[in-house]
């Protein structure tokens, strides 16, 4: 018989897939099964969120976007990975298939300046 003696502190963010989990926790309550593979955990909720949810992060992240940015084909524009109404560059919410250039707005726009001109890559203000 072999006992193992788990620690409840600091295992980690780990998904909660239990009824309407959409989330990861860090509570100490981490399933055994999860414990004993040790490959479920994460460092932060980000990166479990990233891991696990990545089709909605947002709502695994509890209703915020990662601020990264992303093209609105729609718009034609960069905007960023947010719900904010006082914050100009946010687009909503990035899908799951939408590609993030992270916290670089040049980036995104270095994507589409064949499309647009830069001077024209980001919302106006």
């Amino acid at each position: 018989r072999i006992v193992a003696r788990l620690d409840p502190i600091n295992l980690g963010y780990y998904p909660d897939w239990g009824p309407g989990g959409s989330t990861c926790l860090n509570d100490g309550k981490m399933p055994g099964y999860m414990r004993i593979m040790e490959t479920y955990t994460d460092p932060s909720l980000a990166a479990c969120c990233e891991r696990w949810f990545s089709w909605d992060k947002h709502t695994c992240n509890g209703g915020i976007g990662s601020s990264e940015w992303y093209i609105d084909w729609k718009l034609e524009k960069c905007v960023k990975d947010c719900d904010d109404s006082s914050d100009a560059d946010c687009g909503g919410f990035a899908k799951s298939w939408d590609e993030r250039y992270g916290s670089s707005q040049d980036a995104c726009c270095d994507q589409i300046s064949s499309y647009i001109a830069r001077d024209k890559c980001t919302v106006d203000k």
